[in-house]
Order: C-alpha cells, then structure tokens, then sequence
C-alpha cells in the first residue's frame, strides 16, 4: 500500500513479485497439462476403439498425436499390446519447464497406463 507520502512498502512489493512469479507458473504449467490430458484421451479412446488388431496403425496414429501436441514421447517409450481383447497402451515421458521467469527449471513426469477392453464392431 501506499503510505501518505507515495511510496510503497517492501512487503507489498513482495507480494506483486509473488503473485507474478504464481502467474508466470501458471501460464508455463497449465498448458503442458492440458496436452498430457489432451494425449491421455485420445489413447484411452483408441484403446476403446480398436476394432481390428493392428498394433502398427494404432502405434503410429499415438505418436502422430504425440508429435501434433509437441510431446517428446518416441517409439522406445511407448508399448500397445492387445491381448484377449483387450488393448494396453503405456507411454512415460518427461518435459523440462522453466519456472521463475526463466531461470528455475523444473522437470515434468508424466506416465499413461490404460489397459482398455476392445469394442467388437
């Protein structure tokens, strides 16, 4: 707050730099988060939806999503198996984000494990 005579006091300009820093979070943060959720749902619904096994189509449309989201998920990192209807897709990757303006980086870890019964169309 400002005193009487227009100047700010040191804890109020804590606070500013506080809730930037939380605000600068956010906006590096929620977006990664939202790809993961984003990502999560299309191999939950291609687990589902898999009415003929073929393993390589199904491997290769998961990591064009990957790729079209910008996540660095590649071939060792993920497995699609299918056994007795049903699908199992497991994917680990991690990102690297900075925080604090740039200058704190902090390292994301995300894992999908889905293991879905096949809709027989």
């Amino acid at each position: 707050m400002k005193n009487q005579q227009g100047k700010f006091s040191v804890g109020t300009l804590i606070w500013v730099l506080l809730f930037a820093l939380a605000i600068d979070t956010c906006f590096r943060v929620i977006p990664v988060y939202v790809h993961y959720l984003t990502f999560k749902n299309d191999i939950k619904g291609r687990a589902i939806d898999m009415n003929h096994p073929n393993i390589d189509l199904m491997r290769t449309g998961i990591l064009k999503k990957a790729e079209e989201l910008e996540l660095p998920v590649h071939e060792p990192e993920l497995l699609v198996e299918m056994t007795d209807g049903n699908t199992h897709v497991k994917a680990d990757w991690s990102i690297e984000v900075k925080l604090a303006g740039g200058y704190y980086p902090y390292k994301l870890t995300f894992s999908i494990d889905s293991t879905r019964p096949n809709i027989q169309g």
